[in-house]
């Protein structure tokens, strides 16, 4: 989605063909999958398949303070950041 190539309402690939790309066995993919739909980013459901949802803006917070977490971001780079959203 990010690329641009998936919109939303787009179905995913089948998981033996996303396993295949990104070279992952299922497990992986589908563990992948699940972190996707747990942060509103998927919708999964038997029989009709994955698909990309929109992103609420209840959860892009959530998402930037993840990020920066888990990238052991400084107080300086959050005020740059806040700087560029909050305007």
């Amino acid at each position: 989605m990010i690329s641009g190539k998936l919109k939303v309402g787009d179905r995913l690939p089948p998981e033996r063909q996303l396993a295949n790309q990104f070279k992952v066995n299922r497990a992986t993919l589908r563990e992948a999958i699940h972190v996707l739909q747990e942060r509103g980013l998927v919708d999964r459901r038997n029989r009709t398949g994955t698909r990309v949802v929109g992103v609420q803006p209840s959860s892009v917070g959530a998402a930037i303070a993840r990020f920066f977490v888990l990238n052991n971001c400084r107080h300086a780079e959050m005020h740059e950041v806040r700087m560029v959203l909050e305007p």
